[in-house]
């Protein structure tokens, strides 16, 4: 039998507390022996996380940032996240649910950031192209039967659900976990015209130790997983916290008293069920969590330095520091991205292009133009084929260029808008017989604005971006809320939709898109 291999790492959630689970995971990764600071996406195989520990855990695996990196982008956004409101009752008068602390957009818009300023679009799926071998989970909680999900960055054996997952976005999943009722506003995902609710996944399971274990036995399947696993680190926040959750005061109770003990007892659940794995010379189970935290609130800002102090202590300990030792001898020092660049074959573009497909999803039947088949769907399948072709043969963007750059296109900078603009041209004209395509200097111009949102200036208050590369107008992360601009458009394109205050909404929402890039 092979040797056990895995390395897995689980994270809690705990709000503001996240901070401390990254304290402590600092100081064992430095327990490993290598000459230069290890990532947690070369090193281990899964992580998996709740809340914040799914935040960071997307940080560490899918975004594949350093621990360094990650402290620094995670406190930046707390600090623009939990900026308390002034004159915001805690309960809705005529309702008596409990109101969301904090506005969604602006949690949204500080994750956007860090996936932007890690080097992928804002709007990047959470299934796409990535630099590490690191598979990474975060639990969430589905409105319907309130139980707990596992939103994967890769394809799952025997999924069901494949289709719906492969459409979340990066952000989408970061929301979907850390939507905590009396924090955030639940987060609506629609892919395909499908809509789900989630919330934060906390309540179920705020340390997912059982869920990552199941996850990995799903995609490890083979002789048992004790067998396969090199070591399971778990890393907490610090003890529980009092935490609102549900959408009245029973509810919120209700929340407090399942959640205060949830992720100790869970620890000491799972080594119960696993004693020869968590205990004795053979074990492969370490679980780390700061004490003394108590105080410190999911959204207290003001006390990270209280979080660092407390951190440091219990890493100073004799005890910690002799556990941190033992878990870096068993799981060894060798990293995961040179061994799987040797053995994973990678997806050939073409594959990824010619997957594409010609169904109403892939290319609108009721297009008045060949610019408006362009479909959402498409249009993130075309990211991933950009991600996949940066290196192709630059011949295929001349017919984009002006014609005296046409026998050149190497000296042409080829900027994703355009690449994108090329590949949906392909498509179409690949999928649908006599669609031909031309480009113009006025087309040009628009097709620079490929890559283009702008946010919706409907009266509802929508939260959609829109892009009018295609003549009619794309729509994007709207939440379950009416808009006036979707209805004016739906069927019958961006013209002729009427006059008075909607139409000059519409038009400076679509002058705001042509504006200059």
């Amino acid at each position: 039998m092979a040797a056990p291999n895995l390395r897995l790492l689980s994270l809690d959630g705990g709000g503001v507390r996240g901070l401390a689970s990254l304290f402590v995971l600092k100081q064992l990764l430095s327990h490993v022996p290598s000459p230069t600071p290890v990532k947690p996406c070369d090193f281990f195989d899964m992580i998996c996380g709740t809340s914040t520990g799914g935040l960071i855990a997307i940080m560490l695996g899918r975004l594949g940032m350093s621990v360094d990196e990650c402290i620094l982008a995670f406190t930046s956004l707390m600090d623009r996240v939990f900026v308390p409101s002034r004159n915001r009752l805690p309960v809705e008068l005529h309702s008596g649910k409990i109101r969301a602390r904090y506005p969604a957009d602006r949690l949204t818009a500080a994750i956007q950031d860090v996936i932007l300023a890690a080097g992928f679009d804002r709007d990047a799926p959470f299934r796409g192209p990535k630099k590490n071998p690191c598979k990474t989970l975060v639990v969430a909680l589905a409105d319907e039967g309130r139980v707990p999900v596992r939103i994967t960055d890769y394809e799952r054996r025997n999924e069901s659900q494949g289709a719906f997952y492969a459409g979340v976005t990066i952000w989408e999943a970061a929301r979907a976990t850390s939507a905590a009722t009396s924090f955030f506003p639940p987060v609506d995902v629609t892919v395909a015209g499908i809509t789900r609710r989630f919330h934060d996944g906390a309540l179920g399971a705020n340390n997912p130790v059982n869920e990552l274990w199941m996850e990995a036995g799903r995609e490890w399947p083979a002789a048992g997983l004790e067998g396969q696993v090199r070591s399971l680190l778990s890393v907490g926040t610090g003890r529980s916290v009092q935490k609102v959750f549900g959408e009245g005061i029973r509810d919120v109770m209700g929340g407090i008293a399942a959640i205060a003990t949830e992720t100790d007892v869970t620890a000491e659940q799972f080594a119960g069920m696993h004693l020869g794995f968590a205990t004795g010379r053979g074990k492969r189970y370490w679980r780390f969590n700061p004490p003394d935290l108590s105080d410190v609130g999911l959204d207290g800002v003001a006390m990270k330095g209280v979080i660092s102090q407390r951190c440091e202590r219990y890493g100073e300990e004799e005890e910690t520091r002799e556990r941190m030792g033992e878990w870096a001898e068993v799981s060894g020092g060798e990293m995961r991205t040179v061994e799987i660049r040797k053995t994973t074959k990678k997806t050939r573009p073409g594959k990824l292009f010619y997957s594409l497909g010609k169904g109403a999803q892939n290319l609108a039947p009721d297009a008045k133009s060949p610019w408006q088949y362009l479909t959402l769907q498409s249009y993130r399948e075309y990211e991933k084929i950009y991600d996949a072709c940066k290196r192709a043969d630059l011949n295929v963007w001349s017919r984009v260029l002006p014609p005296r750059q046409q026998g050149r296109p190497t000296a042409s900078v080829v900027t994703k808008p355009l690449t994108m603009a090329v590949i949906y041209m392909l498509h179409a004209e690949t999928a649908l017989e006599g669609v031909k395509m031309s480009v113009d200097a006025d087309r040009r111009e628009m097709l620079k604005r490929f890559t283009k949102w702008v946010p919706c200036r409907c009266k509802e208050g929508c939260k959609r971006k829109w892009n009018f590369v295609n003549e009619v107008g794309l729509h994007k992360n709207g939440e379950k809320k009416a808009c006036e601009a979707v209805k004016a458009t739906a069927g019958k394109g961006w013209f002729g939709i009427g006059g008075g205050g909607r139409l000059k909404r519409l038009e400076a929402m679509q002058d705001e898109w042509y504006a200059a890039v």
